[in-house]
């Protein structure tokens, strides 16, 4: 690797969301664009010794390849074991380079004209981009409608056999609330450290895709493609992410999960609570103010 691919800035398109928000059906659609390529959850990827995932038999990235023999994570994966991993409170020291050691390998593969899509969905991989002077962040502010949310994490919760106190994530009301601070935590974030991001919400997405995909390709100063409304042409390497991502028919078309429809325990809880739903409004559907 030269040193001008060493020392240059690399622009990294981040999805941050809650868990089981949609994103990597969203981001792997984003990636049909020609210049974009998802890589899935980079920051679940570094956080570990890469021996995990090269040792993992069952790890496949969903180029249909093993760990170790995809083009694009068997090197990175090779280079990573070179960092020096702690633990305790320094566990994370290491995630700054690691995402430029990404970086500057994904640059050396798909060179100057393509981007890469990063759907890490907490806040410590947008701090690691930020603690590095050789990456610029662009980020996607994924957010999935608080209803379908919190009915997909009840029901979750609830083939788990949760016990004592964690019974509560059994509640619509305790998913709803976790919805509510975890995406205003996530734009905090991203507001205080003054990160480019879009905001797109998932639900939205589902009914108006094309629409959608081409507000997000003008915020991110792409230029505009015809979009078909299926995931045949993405470019993808996702080695860790939603298990949809190793199924070949499911790269095919973008499947809403309407179940949430005929359910009605989050009545209640958003009645008491309006504020939640006029920021869901305002999220996921562009309504209100």
């Amino acid at each position: 690797m030269d040193n001008n691919a060493a020392s240059a800035s690399h622009k990294i398109f981040t999805i941050t969301s809650l868990s089981h928000s949609g994103s990597t059906v969203f981001s792997m659609a984003l990636a049909c664009h020609q210049q974009l390529v998802t890589v899935g959850e980079v920051f679940q990827v570094v956080r570990q010794h890469p021996r995990a995932m090269l040792e993992d038999q069952a790890r496949d990235c969903s180029c249909g390849k093993h760990a170790s023999e995809c083009e694009f994570w068997g090197p990175v994966l090779k280079a990573l074991e070179g960092l020096e991993y702690q633990e305790g409170n320094e566990k994370y020291a290491h995630v700054p380079r690691a995402y430029e050691i990404v970086a500057q390998h994904f640059h050396s593969l798909y060179g100057d004209d393509r981007f890469m899509v990063d759907t890490s969905k907490g806040l410590h991989h947008i701090e690691a981009m930020i603690a590095s002077e050789r990456l610029t962040p662009n980020a996607v502010f994924l957010v999935r409608d608080v209803r379908a949310y919190a009915n997909s994490q009840t029901r979750l919760a609830g083939k788990q056999n949760r016990k004592g106190f964690k019974k509560v994530k059994t509640h619509f009301w305790f998913q709803i609330l976790k919805w509510y601070f975890g995406n205003r935590k996530r734009e905090k974030l991203l507001q205080q450290t003054q990160t480019p991001y879009t905001t797109v919400g998932y639900d939205a997405f589902c009914f108006e895709i094309g629409k959608t995909l081409a507000d997000v390709y003008e915020a991110m100063a792409l230029p505009p493609v015809c979009q078909d409304e299926d995931l045949s042409g993405s470019a993808h390497h996702v080695l860790f992410g939603n298990p949809m991502r190793l199924e070949p028919c499911a790269h095919a078309e973008i499947r809403y999960d309407s179940r949430w429809f005929s359910e009605s325990g989050y009545i209640m809880p958003l009645a008491l609570m309006p504020f939640i739903q006029r920021y869901n409004q305002k999220k996921v559907y562009q309504k209100g103010s």
